[in-house]
């Protein structure tokens, strides 16, 4: 992890167990970022999923995630460029 502000930047090595694209690829053939994750003040589960259901989007299963907040609710869904994006909550708090 690289501490950027409050947040934190993942380097990890990309597979290139495929070719590079090509000038003539289309944008989905391109090597991209494994994803990237926006940072939610609430997290209402309910509320995400009707607003990605608008845009006829289906998003993961929730789960409780580590990131710049600490561990927190987060999901997943894919942009209509295929990028993975991350919806993450702030920090959970134990539950006993």
């Amino acid at each position: 992890h690289i501490a950027v502000g409050t947040g934190l930047v993942d380097i990890i090595q990309s597979s290139l167990d495929r070719p590079l694209p090509s000038p003539e690829s289309t944008n989905k053939d391109l090597i991209k970022m494994d994803h990237f994750c926006v940072s939610l003040q609430d997290f209402d589960e309910e509320s995400i999923r009707k607003k990605l259901a608008a845009h006829g989007v289906e998003g993961s299963k929730v789960g409780v995630r580590y990131g710049a907040g600490g561990f927190g609710n987060s999901l997943y869904f894919k942009d209509p460029e295929g990028n993975t994006v991350e919806l993450k909550g702030p920090e959970a708090v134990a539950q006993e």
